[in-house]
């Protein structure tokens, strides 16, 4: 296939990456909650919720929907694209997140899933191509959820030569002292127990395939903080309930190691009821001192309060 020097964002656009089938079990399940750290210590019975099939209450974590996708091989099928030049995938970082979630989770599930490049956005210094992944729950044929990934290819931008001049991405500034905090230490083995569900990338286990893409030792996987993040918001503020959540977002700001600390800030959004309707957060990596997740929100079930996403 001849490849273009530059991307071509008309042969971009709609591509279809992967079309197929699968199945998870409850053991996908427990497995993606032991990836994010759950339990918390042995004798926190709240994360038998998430760990123990034969719990009363045994749920899926709002978050397992990030690992439905089979991530790693769509993203390795995506260097095919005709509109793309090519790429090192070593070169690749994942910019922002977002799931919609259409119903609750189940525990397991046959579902149908189709991957698309949604767009390509040039952003000077690389490429920031938008993946929307559809999931449809094939016991009822209703949709399960939507993953919406922002991948940002590091020296293939400057294809849009109409391209204005950006203002930059506007934070949430939260000027209040934060409703709760939840602090997780990471442990040197997190990204390797995560990668099982699903996110093979070498550079969350292999120091030299880390390295290749300038990073030194191996990071955690971004959707591995995003779900501690996850967990930590469910814990605190939802009654140790996922239920009831529609749409997780955020924004990766900063890399982290396994063994890193992290620190995720908590604030509450409620309407004239006094009814929560999401929750707004950014984590920390207290290890660096920077900010690993921005712009954070976690939007509950028959509410119309939107975040500050772009996706």
């Amino acid at each position: 296939m001849n490849k273009p020097q530059q991307v071509d964002v008309s042969l971009c656009r709609n591509y279809l990456i992967s079309d197929y089938t699968r199945k998870y079990t409850s053991k996908d399940v427990i497995l993606y909650a032991l990836g994010i750290g759950a339990p918390e210590n042995a004798t926190d019975t709240r994360d038998l919720k998430h760990t123990y099939e034969r719990a009363n209450d045994f749920q899926a974590l709002p978050s397992f929907a990030t690992a439905i996708p089979n991530f790693y091989d769509d993203f390795n099928t995506m260097q095919q694209c005709p509109g793309l030049p090519e790429f090192d995938l070593n070169m690749m970082v994942h910019g922002e997140h977002k799931v919609i979630i259409h119903k609750p989770i189940p525990t397991e599930a046959y579902v149908h899933q189709r991957c698309v490049i949604k767009d390509v956005e040039d952003k000077t210094t690389g490429a920031l191509v938008i993946l929307h992944i559809e999931t449809t729950d094939m016991y009822d044929n209703t949709p399960l959820c939507t993953n919406i990934g922002s991948l940002f290819i590091r020296g293939k931008g400057g294809f849009d030569k109409n391209k204005k001049k950006g203002k930059g991405v506007k934070k949430d500034v939260h000027t209040s002292p934060p409703d709760c905090t939840y602090t997780k230490q990471t442990t040197p083995q997190q990204a390797v127990i995560y990668r099982l569900s699903g996110d093979f990338n070498p550079q969350h286990i292999d120091p030299q395939m880390a390295l290749k893409g300038g990073f030194t030792p191996p990071l955690l996987q971004g959707l591995c903080s995003y779900g501690i993040s996850t967990h930590g918001v469910v814990k605190k503020l939802l009654n140790n309930d996922g239920s009831e959540v529609t749409s997780i977002y955020a924004r990766f700001s900063s890399i982290v190691t396994p063994g890193d600390v992290l620190e995720t800030k908590m604030w509450r959004h409620v309407d004239n009821t006094n009814t929560l309707t999401c929750v707004y957060f950014t984590t920390t990596n207290i290890t660096t001192g920077r900010v690993c997740l921005t712009d954070g929100c976690i939007q509950l079930r028959n509410k119309q309060t939107h975040g500050n996403s772009k996706i």
